[in-house]
């Protein structure tokens, strides 16, 4: 089916069910409005990963964008990486039931390595890869109060390898939850699933929540149609305890346990002919936190967590500990400044046994640090008009050493309903310990090809390099935002990457293995930062109120990207993220106990890995069959029976195809 197909049958679909709720509406004057806030006082969302700060989104110097609890339930999606299409700039492509790339403005991949994910100020950031393993993180989807998503640098504030964008996931406070809330659903995709939550009050201003949530995906299906071997099941528990006194201060303390079961088939290189095979693996996570935040009432903010991942994938087995402690103040001198300054302390050590067929790593323990101070000040110039920031973050990590990533920002307000921004930053993204110690094989070169002309099969590796330097982003950005009526809003931006000291693979002097068997030449490819390129794009969201139970909401986001490898063309990095991207939603109440939503995207084509664009629909109903309890059916990707939309770019994974889904959920709370 192509575009413009997707889009008639899009349109019809949407259209047809309209007209059938003007009928159903004409005979409720009553319904609803279809969430508690309104256009202007999303607008007033408080948002903290802008400027580490409370502050309205209106006043944020940055492309910032909030999706809310109240989007995500209404969506109907399953798992963090499915909600964050909802945001403008961010590349999500699902290519297994599994297995996820996202990223922001370009470089994507399974491990899109320049962007910093949060959740609730704790990183969820991967020092073995580089990057997410999405995989690895799970919450209770009714407890996430909401995602921030920053496009562009964060750097400043938070630290490397927040070069493309920061995603922070906050969770509900404790004092919101209380009460019982159970969920269970079923369906073709998502076989099964449930959850528990309870909370209650602590003595005086205090509450705690303690939940538990288990689901199992099945596999799915290849481009043929043939079954995968990439089903999952996951387990989750934790719990959360606030407590406010009477000053001002707040504490806050949390934690989770998870263990979860990924399969997967890998391709794998082989010294033996067909100098190649492929079989099942599984994948086993397990780990679990502990975080504490004191907030002051005099601006002191002091957080720790300590954190413990352990993953076996096939013969690679890693088990990492990490400890974070980091302290924030903020101080006003006079009327003019509002400063944001801190200094923050990490730690991890990771033990690994891999073997050298496979994947190596070299030593096979490593304890990194990470050692921070930043600044950042706020000044006006003019009184609710006109505001400088001046940043800048200090670093001195295990790797590379000494590294300073500054930014400045300027924001005018012209009037309240419309405000003006502009930025120019510098990032870093900081290398990853496969990159520094590792060596993975990723081709065996029969011999006697033109290729290979010698005796001796040839293996090509990818090769560490342990004097591998930080790649380096300098970023311009422009945005605009206007409230143009009660009902209606829209915000832009346009941007402009330049990126130089890339990580790529330059080939190596070819080593003879003759004493071991069987016998090959070894063909390094080893890291470099060999790599340029540059970015453009334009961002566009906008949201309008049709009528008190009907509101529209929607971006468009379009971007060229260029990147360069020793003067060549890197075409995989050009052509691993679409250069056009379009989402519109419709969230309607059709009485006061019933809900459609419907959510149509367009995603363009991926030219290097030979992905064609598609466009999918998602629907959802929900019934409010009593005051507690809810019932809802969700369809998932209706305008096709199945589509592609990554190939696996790391390991050697199976490709699988998203198939069309539909679920049935019910949802109790007492």
């Amino acid at each position: 089916m192509n575009w413009h197909d997707c889009m008639r049958r899009g349109a019809i679909t949407a259209a047809a069910m309209s007209l059938g709720v003007s009928a159903v509406l004409a005979a409720d004057a009553a319904a609803k409005s279809v969430a508690d806030l309104s256009l202007e006082e999303l607008m007033n969302i408080q948002v903290v990963s802008g400027a580490k700060k409370l502050q309205r989104i209106a006043d944020s110097a940055s492309a910032v964008f909030v999706i809310t609890g109240e989007d995500i339930r209404r969506s109907g999606v399953t798992s963090i990486p499915e909600a964050l299409r909802m945001a403008p700039g961010v590349e999500v492509a699902r290519f297994g039931s599994n297995k996820w790339a996202v990223s922001i403005r370009g470089s994507n991949g399974r491990f899109a390595n320049k962007l910093l994910v949060l959740m609730d100020g704790r990183t969820l950031y991967s020092p073995l890869f580089a990057g997410v393993l999405w995989e690895q993180h799970d919450v209770l989807m009714e407890d996430v109060e909401r995602i921030e998503v920053i496009r562009g640098p964060g750097a400043a504030l938070w630290g490397a390898n927040a070069v493309n964008g920061v995603i922070n996931i906050i969770t509900r406070h404790a004092r919101d939850t209380k009460g019982g809330l159970a969920s269970a659903g079923a369906g073709n995709v998502e076989r099964g699933f449930g959850s528990a939550r309870y909370g209650a009050g602590a003595g005086e201003d205090g509450a705690y929540r303690i939940f538990a949530k288990g689901f199992a995906r099945d596999r799915s299906p290849d481009p043929a149609g043939g079954a995968g071997a990439d089903d999952w099941n996951a387990g989750l528990a934790g719990f959360r305890y606030d407590k406010g006194f009477g000053n001002g201060d707040q504490l806050l303390v949390e934690g989770s346990v998870f263990s979860g079961r990924v399969g997967d088939k890998l391709t794998s290189p082989d010294l033996m002919p067909p100098y190649q095979s492929a079989g099942d693996i599984e994948q086993r996570n397990r780990g679990a936190h502990i975080l504490a935040r004191w907030e002051g009432g005099q601006g002191l903010v002091v957080q720790g967590f300590f954190d413990r991942q352990e993953l076996r994938l096939g013969r690679l087995h890693e088990v990492r500990n990490s400890a974070d402690l980091e302290v924030q103040r903020r101080v006003a001198f006079g009327s003019a400044h509002d400063v944001v300054f801190g200094m923050g302390y990490r730690v991890s050590q990771d033990e690994t046994t891999t073997f050298i067929d496979t994947f190596y790593l070299q030593p096979a323990e490593r304890t990194t640090r990470l050692l921070s101070a930043f600044a950042q000040d706020e000044i006006t110039l003019v009184p609710e008009r006109l505001r400088l920031t001046l940043g800048a973050r200090a670093e001195h990590n295990s790797y590379t050493g000494f590294e300073l990533q500054p930014n400045v920002r300027l924001l005018w307000t012209p009037s309240a309903s419309q405000s003006v921004w502009a930025s120019a930053a510098r990032a870093v993204r900081t290398p990853a310990r496969f990159e520094a110690d590792g060596r993975m094989p990723v081709q065996v070169i029969a011999p006697f090809t033109p290729a290979n002309p010698g005796p001796l099969p040839a293996g090509v590796s990818l090769a560490g390099n342990r004097t591998i330097e930080a790649e380096r982003l300098r970023a311009f950005e422009i945005g605009y935002r206007n409230q143009l009526a009660p009902g209606a809003s829209f915000d832009v931006s346009i941007f402009r990457h330049t990126y130089d000291g890339l990580r790529t693979f330059v080939a190596g002097a070819p080593q003879p293995q003759l004493f071991i068997f069987p016998p090959f030449v070894l063909m390094p490819l080893d890291a470099a930062n060999r790599g340029d390129g540059r970015v453009r794009g334009i961002e566009v969201s906008a949201e309008y109120r049709l009528a008190d139970w009907w509101r529209l909401s929607g971006f468009a986001s379009r971007q060229r990207l260029d990147f360069h490898d020793q003067g060549a063309t890197d075409t995989r990095t050009n052509g691993s993220s679409p250069r056009s991207t379009y989402s519109l939603r419709s969230a309607m109440n059709l009485a006061p106990n019933l809900e459609l939503d419907l959510w149509l995207r367009h995603v363009g084509s991926l030219s290097a890995l030979n992905v064609d664009s598609y466009t999918s629909l998602d629907a959802r109903v929900g019934w409010k069959l009593a005051r507690n309890l809810e019932l809802s059916l969700t369809g998932q990707n209706l305008l096709e029976h199945r589509h592609q939309e990554f190939v696996s770019d790391f390991f050697g994974s199976a490709t699988y195809v998203v198939p069309r889904g539909a679920y049935v959920k019910l949802d109790w709370k007492f």
